[in-house]
């Protein structure tokens, strides 16, 4: 099993795929450790953020479901947002201000 490491897609975009390596498979589980700017177009439309940086690969996301997103706040530089992605192409995510790395 390959070791879980972060990928970087960009500027102050991370994310780790953990289907590539510690598992499960099925559904896909995403993290991504995003600045604050980054965070902030994540924020306006995650569908269209996560299919343009290829999160999940082949399987376009059509629908997100934020069970809970922090706010965009002036003290937090970096934000981690974990996300589940299933066979119908929806994701559930969650995400937190308070990173501690």
């Amino acid at each position: 099993m390959p070791a879980a490491e972060y990928m970087k897609l960009g500027k102050g975009i991370e994310v780790l795929k953990l289907w590539e390596s510690i598992g499960p498979k099925w559904p896909q589980i995403a993290v991504l450790l995003l600045s604050k700017d980054e965070y902030k177009e994540f924020h306006k439309n995650p569908k269209n953020y996560l299919n343009g940086f290829k999160v999940f690969g082949k399987k376009r996301t059509k629908k997100v479901i934020r069970c809970h997103l922090a706010k965009v706040m002036s003290s937090a530089p970096t934000y981690v947002v974990v996300l589940r992605h299933d066979n119908y192409c929806t994701s559930i995510g969650t995400s937190s201000s308070k990173v501690e790395l």
